[in-house]
């Protein structure tokens, strides 16, 4: 029996499918007035409970071998802080995992997760890792560089800008080197995990195989999508203003300033590993593109 957290999210909502496609049982995770329908009959076990309380999961990991483990969020509003939905709420997974019998814990962390990070959002799936990685539970950790997809927050988001505004405003000279990957290689990658025992006790790193600046990837999606438009691109401190602000008027803010630190960074990596690890050919950029947005 697998356990998945997360199963309502983006990658959960395309990996469930696939898991049942090979006959696994799995378990959804599934917070209380959370919405169901886009798993449609594809998980038929689905259980309430939440990884910030520990009482919820030991009865929802019974019977359980395996965790996925998949739930995060993309900023923190309100309570939902990466401290408690990355670390203390992975901790709690770990725990029940552990004293459940579980015997491999798959982890989608993130890429950029290291010590002394400055996003907050890198910084605490790092910790996040590092307990997982002493628990003595069998692992595989996974740390994508961006995925994208249908109903992504990535390419989607980026799509609907093209399409209503004029001139598209992005971060300071949109230098910053990225490796988007399409979120049906990262779900077979976490099949991959699963029914691999060789990839216990180790950190992938997954990116596709196109390496390209952020700006030629706006570009892209407006070509695509039949949105062509002009960009502006931002002073970085005017970024830094907007962000703040928009902090403070917004309880859910478009824009944060740990999502500025993480979007200025470069997201890359070596492809030609996974693709040898994991036996896939990658999807290229447009490709996954034009999957979706045509």
């Amino acid at each position: 029996m697998i356990f998945l957290t997360g199963s309502t999210g983006f990658l959960g909502r395309h990996l469930v499918p696939l898991l049942k496609e090979r006959g696994l049982q799995t378990r959804c995770l599934i917070r209380e007035n959370s919405k169901t329908d886009c798993l449609g009959d594809s998980c038929e076990d689905k259980v309430i409970g939440d990884i910030l309380n520990e009482a919820s999961l030991k009865y929802c990991m019974r019977g359980v071998d395996t965790v996925i483990h998949l739930a995060g969020v993309r900023m923190e509003t309100g309570p939902a802080s990466f401290e408690g939905i990355f670390y203390l709420g992975t901790r709690h997974v770990v725990d029940v995992a552990k004293a459940s019998g579980v015997k491999r814990f798959i982890f989608l962390s993130t890429y950029g997760a290291r010590p002394k990070a400055k996003s907050r959002f890198h910084h605490f799936k790092w910790l996040a890792e590092e307990y997982l990685k002493h628990s003595g539970l069998k692992y595989t950790i996974l740390r994508p560089t961006v995925i994208y997809g249908s109903s992504d927050h990535f390419v989607t988001r980026w799509a609907r800008k093209l399409k209503v505004l004029p001139i598209v405003p992005i971060l300071g000279k949109g230098g910053n080197l990225l490796q988007p990957i399409y979120v049906e290689d990262v779900a077979r990658c976490v099949i991959q995990s699963l029914e691999d025992p060789a990839k216990s006790e180790k950190i992938y790193e997954l990116g596709g195989p196109d390496r390209l600046a952020f700006r030629k990837i706006v570009r892209l999606i407006g070509e695509i999508s039949g949105h062509r438009r002009r960009l502006f691109y931002w002073p970085l401190s005017w970024v830094k203003a907007f962000a703040y602000f928009m902090e403070l008027l917004f309880p859910h803010p478009p824009f944060t300033s740990d999502e500025m630190l993480r979007w200025m960074e470069d997201r890359v990596c070596d492809h030609h590993v996974i693709e040898k690890e994991f036996g896939l050919k990658l999807t290229p950029f447009q490709e996954g593109l034009k999957k979706f947005l045509k």
